[in-house]
């Protein structure tokens, strides 16, 4: 790409709703990116969003030719997992337009958006760690369950995935252990 001429390409930070999902966890807290492209227009759409705080809206295209789609992808940074929540582009490519031409900032916004972010980081830290230990625990337990490994092979390694996950932490498990229902 070095030396090539690319074009601009317009970024605003988003100045009201863009997508809307049906339901997520209580406090969630995640980065997400999903692309729109509208029937009957030739424009292709970014939003993307950090910590749920930060939101951009990229214009990725002005001719676009693909048929029309809605897609997005969501990382939870909380279990360190990506996940799919139902969700509705809610933007009409127009309003998205006229953002682009705003030279100001919707600090009350960001603010606000920004609770699930500050819950996490003024309340228990421990708390969002064991979190995060407990997901990729789980996720390698019932990865090894399905290779074939006894509850008993499969609670080692979890154990010590969630071990390590903590000691980046100073944290760590005294007794660790998934057990069937």
């Amino acid at each position: 790409m070095r030396g090539d001429t690319t074009n601009f390409i317009p970024v605003s930070t988003a100045f009201g709703d863009v997508v809307k999902f049906n339901k997520l966890p209580e406090n969630p807290l995640f980065h997400g990116v999903f692309l729109f492209k509208p029937p009957e227009q030739n424009l292709l759409f970014a939003y993307i969003t950090l910590f749920q705080a930060y939101e951009f809206v990229v214009l990725v295209d002005e001719q676009c030719q693909m048929a029309e789609f809605c897609s997005g992808y969501l990382w939870n940074v909380i279990s360190g997992n990506s996940e799919n929540h139902e969700f509705e582009w809610v933007a009409s490519p127009s309003e998205i337009l006229k953002w682009f031409d705003r030279d100001d900032f919707l600090a009350e916004r960001m603010l606000n958006r920004a609770e699930p972010l500050m819950f996490w980081l003024n309340g228990d830290r421990v708390n969002l760690w064991f979190n995060r230990a407990i997901s990729a625990a789980s996720k390698r337990f019932f990865q090894r369950i399905d290779e074939g490994a006894t509850i008993a092979e499969a609670n080692l390694e979890a154990k010590e995935v969630a071990q390590k996950v903590l000691l980046k932490y100073g944290l760590s498990f005294e007794e660790f252990q998934f057990s069937p229902m």
